[in-house]
């Protein structure tokens, strides 16, 4: 792995590598913020699909590992319902929350990080590149 790492270091002394590089590595380090806040927002609706829908939908809902993966499922555009008719309201308005706030809120949260980080690392590029070089 150190060997790949010094690999890809010989990148930052070519001037079109080093400002994709150097953009990448500041976007991934940005984002941490932004996956933390999300595993937190992913495991509080795992915890309430969990409780309110477990005895209705097991193999859905019937542990948080099942619930955070089904969640995360949805959020990435794989829909789900829940078909037990006493729960068919409770059900749908509360997955209609989860995905309005994890794509509308959360997922255009994430592109604006990056479109900051990419903005900076512009102006900030080329003075990084010749740190690198030098």
């Amino acid at each position: 792995m150190v060997s790949w790492l010094r690999f890809f270091s010989y990148f930052l002394v070519i001037r079109r590598f080093s400002k994709l590089l150097m953009t990448l590595v500041k976007i991934l380090i940005d984002s941490l913020a932004f996956i933390f806040l999300f595993v937190c927002y992913m495991m509080i609706m795992s915890t309430i699909f969990t409780i309110l829908f477990a005895s209705p939908d097991e193999d859905e809902y019937g542990s948080l590992s099942l619930t955070f993966l089904s969640l995360f499922t949805s959020f990435v555009g794989s829909y789900g319902y829940i078909s037990e008719p006493n729960y068919v309201i409770s059900g749908s308005l509360l997955v209609m929350f989860h995905r309005f706030a994890s794509n509308v809120f959360l997922f255009n949260f994430l592109i604006s990080i990056l479109s900051a980080v990419y903005e900076l690392m512009l102006d900030l590029g080329e003075f990084e590149f010749k740190k690198c070089k030098y």
